[in-house]
């Protein structure tokens, strides 16, 4: 599978988002995402409940000072989530995906 076809899947069940970094000037990107709950097993050292995962593709970042970073920040709606963590994921040797830890915005 490819980084385009997984780009695909998250615009198809995700939603848009704006990801921003406090910078001067502060960078933004409008996204689309998909958000999802973690699970009782996922809960572990650093993963509180409460916490959700968001997985982005790479290809919609564009001019980003890529990848997002722990304080990054998501706006989901009119409520905000700090970026917790940051796990890029691979086929091969091609970044397909980032999943991003959130806490905050509920």
């Amino acid at each position: 599978m490819s980084g385009a076809r997984i780009r695909r899947l998250i615009h198809r069940a995700g939603t848009h988002l704006v990801l921003s970094r406090p910078a001067d000037p502060p960078v933004v990107v409008n996204i689309i995402g998909k958000v999802r709950s973690y699970t009782a097993q996922e809960l572990a050292d650093g993963i509180d409940q409460g916490d959700r995962r968001l997985t982005i593709s790479p290809l919609d970042l564009g001019s980003w000072p890529a990848p997002p970073k722990k304080g990054d920040r998501i706006l989901l709606g009119s409520k905000t989530a700090t970026v917790e963590s940051v796990e890029l994921r691979y086929l091969g040797d091609e970044l397909v995906r980032y999943d991003l830890q959130i806490r905050g915005g509920v």
